[in-house]
């Protein structure tokens, strides 16, 4: 019975706790990437700062952030529309 049902409860588990790795890069305009991160929180997906790096004024981040699948399209579909990202690793 319980192998019957692990593979639904993984089903649910994985949808609501889908867990992405991201990365970004953008021209450094004298900020920082807060504003990036304050972003994932408004949609709900709980961050994980990895590493930033500012090399020749480009600003990189990496970030790894946990919630269901529908959280993060919307954080996707958000930062492929921002036209002041040079690269999104999704």
């Amino acid at each position: 019975m319980a192998l019957k049902a692990f593979p639904s409860v993984e089903n649910f588990v994985e949808r609501k706790f889908t867990k992405k790795l991201y990365g970004l890069v953008k021209k450094y305009e004298n900020e920082r990437l807060d504003a990036y991160e304050k972003y994932i929180n408004t949609v709900n997906l709980k961050l994980l700062r990895g590493k930033q790096e500012l090399v020749n004024g480009i600003i990189s981040s990496r970030w790894s952030a946990v919630k269901s699948l529908e959280n993060h399209k919307t954080f996707d579909d958000k930062m492929l529309k921002n036209q002041h990202i040079i690269a999104f690793d999704f």
